[in-house]
């Protein structure tokens, strides 16, 4: 759904197409939603329409997580993203962030999303909040993209695999205590970091997140 005023429209709720009710929000009309008309005429890049996160506008959308991620002992979770890439964006790409949780994931959970410079990581933290972060190399600015990446969970180890178009960014796996983690409470936030931080000049194509590992359906 989109709200308008005058010749521009706004994105008010983005549509979880899964069924499962996890739709992204924005209700600050105009000032916090990211845009979708301008000037009366659909944003396009590449003739194909876009959803624009402005920076300087803190423009981001929610949704309360608690049922949009896995939570278990062995889990995947993949994301991908087609998105161009705003050189003004600087450090941050939008991909998920978690609010409510700083810097750092609480404990017995994990945190995903952009990190600095334009990089796509994990954290998570065991039961005594030990934190272990697996962070991708560095994506190009002032580029279209097709990020994918996975964060995998299994018997005491953790991985993170990302890809850009394809190609991978890299590929980086630890270990850690084999217990159970859930996803960051609090909201999942895309476009920014965090609902009051870090927000990013991004143009989305589509989002699509998975609780499993689809990394054989990428491009």
């Amino acid at each position: 759904d989109f709200v308008g005023s005058g010749n521009d429209g706004f994105v008010s709720i983005w549509y979880d197409q899964s069924g499962n009710g996890n739709d992204l929000t924005q209700s600050t009309a105009d000032s916090k939603q990211p845009t979708i008309v301008t000037s009366g005429a659909i944003n396009t890049r590449n003739n194909q329409p876009i959803i624009k996160f402005i920076q300087a506008n803190s423009t981001f959308l929610q949704t309360a997580d608690s049922n949009m991620f896995p939570s278990g002992s062995s889990l995947a979770v993949t994301i991908f993203h087609a998105m161009h890439v705003d050189a003004s964006s600087g450090n941050r790409i939008g991909l998920f962030g978690s609010n409510g949780s700083g810097n750092n994931a609480s404990a017995n959970s994990y945190r995903f999303g952009s990190f600095p410079p334009r990089k796509i990581g994990v954290k998570f933290a065991d039961a005594s909040s030990t934190q272990v972060e697996l962070v991708s190399d560095q994506i190009a600015n002032n580029f279209n993209s097709i990020l994918t990446y996975q964060f995998a969970l299994n018997s005491g180890t953790v991985s993170l695999q990302a890809f850009n178009n394809g190609s991978a960014l890299n590929s980086v796996s630890l270990s850690t205590t084999d217990q159970s983690y859930s996803a960051q409470s609090g909201v999942t936030v895309l476009g920014s970091r965090t609902t009051t931080d870090n927000f990013s000049d991004s143009e989305y194509f589509e989002v699509i997140a998975y609780g499993s590992d689809q990394l054989s359906n990428r491009l």
